[in-house]
């Protein structure tokens, strides 16, 4: 749960609406700018993943527009077999993608958009296990037929521009060990204004 101050929502206008909650969250998820120059154009949002576990990792990010009931999130995929994939201990490049009103590492909705509105062909080349919600971790190679095991996973995490987000930053998503709560690992989030990397 956000709190009022702890996000990017101004405390004036806090102050002024009587106190936090969705329909505060909302209006700036709805109103803010999507970062381009001139009309109808869309600034980029820099992502880097970080792993802090010693595991390979599956999962797919996107951004996406949610109010959008047609819109084609703009995702990658970490599978254990495709061309990207991210071992323990390490990073990924930083990747842009068009700014956008949402985005998610591994949330149902975001999955469920590619599902309705990517091409069949392009729905048939999902990696299945990436297509997972959440983010799931994956131990050594064992076995005859060099199976990793399962080693569990993070909650999806789903954040909004204006609430969490501006366009033009560096979102940085660490994924860790968790010592609290149902799933065994987690996903923290991190931003770093356009401001601060120019």
């Amino acid at each position: 749960m956000r709190s009022c101050t702890s996000g990017l929502l101004p405390a004036a206008l806090v102050l002024i609406v009587g106190g936090c909650g969705g329909l505060v969250e909302t209006f700036f998820i709805n109103t803010s700018s999507l970062g381009g120059e001139t009309a109808h154009d869309r600034g980029t949002m820099r992502v880097l993943i970080i792993n802090n576990t010693p595991h390979f990792v599956t999962f797919t990010i996107g951004a996406y527009d949610h109010t959008d009931q047609t819109t084609v999130p703009t995702y990658v995929q970490y599978g254990l077999a495709n061309q990207n994939s991210l071992g323990g201990d390490s990073q990924t490049s930083i990747q842009d993608f068009p700014c956008a009103r949402a985005f998610s590492i591994g949330g149902a909705e975001m999955l469920a958009f590619l599902e309705r509105n990517l091409s069949q062909e392009d729905f048939e080349a999902l990696a299945e296990d990436a297509s997972v919600v959440g983010v799931e971790f994956w131990g050594e190679l064992e076995g005859e037929d060099d199976e990793r095991p399962s080693m569990g996973l993070a909650a999806p995490l789903d954040v909004f521009i204006g609430a969490d987000y501006l366009c033009n930053g560096l979102l940085i998503l660490r994924l860790e060990f968790n010592d609290v709560g149902p799933y065994p690992f987690r996903v923290d989030f991190e931003v770093i204004p356009s401001e601060s990397t120019r």
